[in-house]
């Protein structure tokens, strides 16, 4: 591979080609071939059903979990692809906002079902990844409901005026 590596890169340096280019075409390359050899190693190997549901209940959980810590953490790419004015969500952004936050308690429920079921000996197991994967999903789910329950308190019960 070192053999091969420095041929290219003694060619291209031979036809006067600029070395930022062929050092991002050999990362951007190795890259892509890296990702595809681990996906094809995942789809051959056989999961565990309760690996399974973790890797579901994760993958459900990306949208909020891309989208949410990109806008507190006040990246502008994310902030305007998915606000109009810079202020208020477009079609876009309500849709991740709305799908990340229904999808979360699915989320939850897909990585704990494995843990409810009975295996073959009648006892039911815990599993640590799905355990993990729980924990994740259910922060910003208790922060969330923690939020709403407390505007709705504020405004609704005590009444206070003007509580936007």
């Amino acid at each position: 591979m070192q053999q091969t590596f420095d041929d290219l890169r003694r060619e291209r340096s031979t036809a006067g080609g600029g070395m930022l280019g062929f050092v991002l075409g050999t990362f951007a390359e190795t890259s892509l071939g890296v990702a595809r050899e681990n996906l094809a190693a995942l789809s051959r190997a056989k999961l565990a059903r309760h690996h399974r549901s973790a890797l579901v209940g994760l993958l459900l959980f990306l949208p909020f979990g891309i989208v949410f810590p990109s806008i507190w953490l006040d990246i502008t790419v994310v902030r305007d692809l998915l606000t109009g004015d810079g202020g208020r969500p477009n079609v876009l952004g309500w849709t991740m906002i709305v799908g990340g936050l229904l999808l979360l308690p699915v989320a939850f429920v897909v990585t704990l079902l494995p843990m409810t079921r009975k295996e073959p000996d009648r006892k039911r197991r815990l599993y640590a990844v799905n355990l993990l994967v729980c924990a994740v999903v259910s922060l910003p789910m208790a922060t969330t409901l923690h939020g709403i329950g407390e505007e709705l308190y504020r405004c609704e019960i005590r009444g206070i005026p003007s509580c936007d």
